[in-house]
């Protein structure tokens, strides 16, 4: 259970995936910890300035194209926005499930995002693609 203290707000957060940690410990909640956080390399590909937005980048990804079908990994819950980064949350899909990627990819705040369907939610969205694996077929995502 995590606390916040500046607001009181309680609740339940993932702390992480294999040796990544994205919640720090803090033990005087009065005090603002210090940590880094350490964003992988991404490949970027510049676009003309006149094109360019402040918080996206064009970028490849040698994970997925469009048209593939890719699975959550086991323990981990994907976050659905309505564009990548910085849109409204739509939706979570949860551990094993089988998503349709049909755009991207899209880097923004050190991720590289690509917008998926949820056939079985109705739910169409933008999620990075940390947390997912590659299947050759829907069938195969297992």
């Amino acid at each position: 259970m995590t606390e916040v203290a500046s607001t009181g707000l309680r609740g339940w957060t993932v702390a992480g995936s294999n040796s990544e940690q994205w919640v720090i410990p803090c033990p005087n909640p009065t005090v603002a910890c210090e940590k880094t956080l350490v964003i992988p390399p991404i490949t970027l590909t510049t676009t003309p300035s006149s094109t360019q937005d402040n918080n996206h980048d064009t970028c490849n990804s040698d994970k997925f194209a469009i048209g593939m079908f890719a699975q959550v990994e086991q323990d981990n819950l994907l976050v659905i926005r309505s564009e990548p980064y910085i849109g409204s949350l739509l939706g979570h899909v949860g551990p094993m499930s089988t998503i349709k990627i049909i755009d991207g990819p899209d880097c923004a705040g050190g991720a590289v995002w690509w917008e998926v369907n949820i056939a079985t939610l109705s739910l169409t969205g933008w999620a990075t693609e940390a947390n997912l694996r590659a299947c050759s077929k829907e069938d195969n995502c297992t």
